[in-house]
């Protein structure tokens, strides 16, 4: 189960509470949500304050970019958890709706 604290600035994921895992898909999850969040602090330096993107948008430059490998094609689960997880570290976005957010 994956928790947030607020008090701490802290996400902690758990790896070992993931459903339909694919060989190694531990290691590939912990990559994916690194690689996204290097993503998301690179592109953010690009991008004005206020530009709205969905997080299939994101999904979408991040599989474009050269932060997504090959074996991330191999786990399971989508990106949009990874790339939500990236907003929210980065702290330089705000959510304007369910899967919608903006630059602050």
């Amino acid at each position: 189960m994956d928790v947030y604290y607020p008090r701490l600035g802290v996400f902690v994921f758990s790896l070992k509470s993931r459903k339909n895992k694919t060989e190694n898909s531990d290691t590939i999850y912990a990559t994916v949500v690194a690689e996204t969040l290097k993503f998301i602090i690179e592109f953010e330096k690009t991008v004005e304050s206020g530009k709205v993107y969905t997080t299939q948008e994101l999904v979408q430059l991040f599989e474009s970019s050269p932060y997504n490998k090959k074996q991330f094609d191999t786990y399971k689960k989508s990106k949009t958890g990874s790339i939500w997880y990236a907003l929210k570290r980065s702290g330089n976005w705000t959510r304007v709706q369910n899967g919608v957010y903006q630059k602050k």
